[in-house]
Order: C-alpha cells, then sequence, then structure tokens
C-alpha cells in the first residue's frame, strides 16, 4: 500500500494567494492575533487554519473540517460591502459558509465571539485546551514575553 500523498493547498489555490497568505500570517492584525491564540491547537476541538488561500480568496480563518470561514472585519469593510456579499455568496456556492465579526467585538468581547464560533461549529463543550481568557489572549497578542535574564519565549526556542 502506497503512502497517501501530503495534502497542501497547492492545487487548490493561486501561487501568488499562497504567498500573499503567508505574508498576511507575519502581519496580524490585533484582533486576529487575539482570536489565533483563543482558537489554534484544536482549543475548539477542531483544526482551524488562519490566512487560508482557497480559489482566489485568503480567509482570516478555515475550519476544513466544518467548512467554515471565519473573518475578522476591520473599518475596510465598511467601503466592500457589496464585495464582501459576492465573496461569501461564492464560497457558499463551494460550501464553505463564513461567519463575520467585527474586530472591535473581538477585542472587546473575545469570550463571547468564541463561544459564538463554537456554537457555530456545533461543539457545545470545550475541546481539549479550553481557550484562553480574554487578559491571556491581549498579553499573548502584544508579543513575545520575557523570561528572567531578557530572553523571550520564542529565543529560548531557538526562533528569532
Amino acid at each position: 500500500m502506497q503512502d497517501e500523498p501530503r495534502r497542501t493547498v497547492e492545487g487548490v489555490a493561486d501561487r501568488s494567494k499562497i504567498e500573499f497568505a503567508r505574508e498576511q500570517r507575519k502581519n496580524p492584525t490585533r484582533a486576529e492575533k487575539m482570536l489565533w491564540q483563543a482558537v489554534r491547537r484544536k482549543r475548539l476541538g477542531v483544526r482551524i487554519r488562519r490566512q487560508h488561500p482557497i480559489g482566489d480568496f485568503v480567509l482570516d480563518f478555515y475550519c476544513a473540517e466544518a467548512r467554515l470561514a471565519i473573518e475578522v472585519d476591520g473599518p475596510v469593510h465598511e467601503q466592500r460591502q457589496a464585495y464582501d456579499r459576492w465573496r461569501d455568496q461564492t464560497l457558499a456556492t463551494w460550501g464553505i459558509e463564513v461567519m463575520r465579526v467585527p474586530e472591535e467585538r473581538v477585542r472587546e468581547e473575545l469570550t463571547v465571539v468564541v463561544k459564538e464560533i463554537r456554537d457555530r461549529l456545533g461543539q457545545q463543550r470545550p475541546g481539549p485546551g479550553s481557550p484562553p481568557d480574554t487578559a491571556d489572549c491581549e498579553r499573548r497578542a502584544s508579543g513575545p514575553q520575557m523570561r528572567s535574564g531578557g530572553e523571550s519565549n520564542t529565543q529560548s526556542r531557538g526562533r528569532s
């Protein structure tokens, strides 16, 4: 029996979108950082990817298992509502549901937003490693934490 090939976004997204997604992952907004800290590592019981390219789009967050996209909308989305509706409709034709959350709600009501996502995923109880509280996500989103001796968490793992 031959091993199954590794699944990647190659073939489902344009190379330029893959590169764009990589750049977006390097420069998230504060709200995106907070939400990522709350949903990463299967904290809601399912894998959620961030800045996931699919077709001509890059989704802020995506759960392939539930076919759910979570979009954190900043002020720019007020001027592009028609485009967002078209994009959501296009994704719906591909079987992907879109949940839009204003970034100020993520910053101000993270716990409520995470509960809404969990409910949308159809999971009434926390998965392994319940999401951290809002204060913990804000602390993590503000950057690497310093350890004694001035070394950050990322430096101690051998990354810069």
